[in-house]
C-alpha cells in the first residue's frame, strides 16, 4: 500500500514523498486475525516492495498453511523456518510475517506482545520515552516551527539529520534554540567525507553532541575506523547495520559503540532481540529506529519491544500522524517530555481500519 506525505522527509540519503508499506494480515482456523508491517527502504537494504511481495508470496503459504504453531514458541518457529540469509534479503517482509504471527499468538492468549517477548521477566516498564527527530529543512520559517513544537511538546532528546551544505550552522542554532540541557545526537545518513567527518569533531563535542550517526559511508571502513580513533565522541552504525552479519563484523571492527535497530531493516523482533544480546556483551549501547514512513503497525510493534527490552540508548517512532494518515485507530503520538503508555490489548493491542487495506491506502 502506498500513502502520501502532508510533507517531504528529507535526510541524507533521500527524499521521500510517500511511503509503500507492506501490511500482512493472517489468519487462523479460529477466525483470529493478526496483522504485521514491513517497510522496505532500497537505498538502506536494497530491498524493493515488489521483490518483498514476492517472497511472501512464494514463501508464507508454505511455512504457515495447514500448520499448528505454538502460540508460546512463535519467535522460536520464525527464527527455525527463515533462515538469515532470506532474513537479509527481504527484511521487511519478514518482519511484517513476524509481527503478523506475534499480533496473532498474543490476540490467541490474551496477552500484549510485550509479554511474549520477554517470558518470565516480570511486569514490562509502564511507559517508555520517545525522542524526535529534526528532519533537513529548507525553509527557515519551517524549521522554526519544527523547533518551537519540539520544544513546546517538552522532549529532552533531539537527533538532528545533517549531512548538506551549513549543516554544522544549523545544528549550532539548535543547540542555541533548544539549550544546554537537551540531549543533541546528529545522524548524517553517510553523507561526510573522511575529511568532513573528522573536521567537524571537534565542534560537535563543543556543542555538546552525544552520539554521531552513520557520519560517512559504510562501504568506507578505513573512514569509520580513522573516526573513531579521533575522538571520544559515540559513534552509531545504522546504514551499516542490516543484518546479524554486519553486526559481527561491527563488532569486530570495534569502530562503533552503538548500534541503530530497525524492526523494519533487520527483519523483524528476533533478530533485532540476537542483535541487542549481542552489542550488549560486547560493551556496545542500542536503540531502537525507525523506518521513514512507519505506519501504525509498526509504531505499536516498536512500543513492545521497546517496553520488553529495557535498557534502550534511545527510542524512535510512534510520530505517523505527522506526516500521513495512520491506518490503525488509536493515536499512538507520545506525550509530553516523549512519554508514552505501554500498550497493554492483547498482541499490539491496536484496531487495524481494514477498509484502508482494502482500498491500497
Amino acid at each position: 500500500m502506498r500513502r502520501p506525505f502532508s510533507r517531504p522527509v528529507t535526510h541524507g540519503l533521500a527524499t521521500n514523498r510517500d511511503t509503500a508499506n507492506l501490511v500482512v494480515r493472517l489468519t487462523d482456523r479460529d477466525g483470529v486475525v493478526g496483522f504485521g508491517e514491513g517497510v522496505p527502504r532500497s537505498y538502506v537494504t536494497g530491498e524493493s516492495l515488489e521483490g518483498s511481495q514476492e517472497f511472501l508470496t512464494r514463501r508464507a503459504p508454505g511455512l504457515l498453511l495447514g500448520r499448528a504453531i505454538d502460540s508460546r514458541r512463535v519467535m522460536d518457529f520464525c527464527r527455525e523456518v527463515i533462515d538469515d540469509e532470506s532474513a537479509a534479503r527481504h527484511p521487511a517482509a519478514v518482519c511484517a510475517l513476524e509481527t503478523a504471527l506475534l499480533d496473532l499468538a498474543g490476540r490467541r492468549r490474551g496477552l500484549p506482545c510485550s509479554a511474549l517477548l520477554a517470558p518470565g521477566r516480570g511486569e514490562p516498564a509502564g511507559e517508555v520515552i520517545y525522542s524526535v527527530v529534526v528532519p533537513i529543512i529548507d525553509q527557515p520559517e519551517a524549521r522554526e516551527a519544527v523547533l518551537e513544537a519540539i520544544a513546546a511538546a517538552g522532549f529532552r532528546q533531539v537527533k538532528v539529520k545533517l549531512g548538506f551544505a551549513g549543516d554544522m550552522e544549523h545544528l549550532a542554532w539548535v543547540r542555541r534554540r533548544l539549550g544546554p540541557e537537551v540531549d543533541i545526537r546528529v545522524d548524517v545518513n553517510g553523507a561526510w567525507s573522511r575529511e568532513q567527518a573528522l573536521g567537524n569533531l571537534e565542534q560537535l563535542a563543543l556543542l555538546g553532541v552525544s552520539v554521531l550517526e552513520q557520519p560517512v559511508d559504510p562501504r568506507d571502513a578505513e573512514a569509520w575506523e580513522a573516526i573513531a580513533g579521533a575522538g571520544d565522541l559515540r559513534i552509531m552504525a545504522d546504514e551499516s547495520l542490516c543484518s546479524l552479519a554486519d553486526a559481527r563484523r561491527l563488532i569486530a571492527q570495534g569502530a562503533v559503540g552503538a548500534f541503530n535497530l530497525k524492526l523494519s531493516k533487520l527483519a523483524g523482533f528476533g533478530r533485532c532481540r540476537e542483535i541487542m544480546e549481542m552489542a550488549h556483551a560486547h560493551g556496545l549501547a542500542v536503540q531502537l529506529g525507525c523506518q521513514v514512513g512507519e505506519l501504525g503497525i509498526l509504531s505499536a510493534a516498536g512500543r513492545h519491544f521497546a517496553a520488553a527490552a529495557g535498557g534502550l540508548l534511545y527510542l524512535e517512532g510512534s510520530l505517523t500522524r505527522f506526516f500521513t494518515r495512520d491506518i490503525i485507530a488509536q493515536d499512538l503520538t507520545p506525550g509530553a517530555g516523549g512519554r508514552a503508555p505501554v500498550l497493554a490489548g492483547p498482541g499490539l493491542g491496536i484496531d487495524v481500519d481494514q477498509s484502508q487495506l482494502s482500498a491500497g491506502g
